[in-house]
This record gives structure tokens, C-alpha cells and sequence, in this order.
């Protein structure tokens, strides 16, 4: 919550190990903070959405080279 460094956080909707409102309604984000939202995904989003999460990844990477340097 008081970082200001850049973060991502990204959640598997069907997440069944962090259930995904439990970890979003607890979360306490930094003002640089940004969710990535899974929706057809569970604890395993990198390979269950391989494309949308490296997209928003990258997005997010892209957004922060922008912004620090």
C-alpha cells in the first residue's frame, strides 16, 4: 500500500488456492498499483491465458519504462 514503485497484481477469477474475491477485496493497492484480471483463469494464469497475460504484462512493462525513465 505505501510502495511507490510500479506493481502488478494478477488474479485468476476461478482461482480455487486464492479465491479471487477474498485477495481483491483485501487488497490494499499503492496508488502505482494495477490489477490484471484472468477471467478464464484459476492459480494458474500465465499458462491457462498465456496471451491476454502476456499482453497485459507487457503492457504494463511498456507503461512503466514510459513513466521512470
Amino acid at each position: 500500500e505505501k510502495t511507490e514503485m510500479p506493481f502488478l497484481f494478477v488474479l485468476g477469477k476461478n482461482d480455487n488456492f486464492l479465491p479471487f474475491n477474498d485477495i481483491y477485496n483485501s487488497t490494499c493497492m499503492p496508488e502505482s498499483g494495477e490489477y490484471l484480471i484472468l477471467e478464464n483463469s484459476g492459480h494458474m494464469g500465465f499458462y491457462e491465458e498465456k496471451e491476454k497475460a502476456l499482453i497485459g504484462i507487457m503492457s504494463f512493462i511498456n507503461k512503466c519504462k514510459k513513466n521512470y525513465n
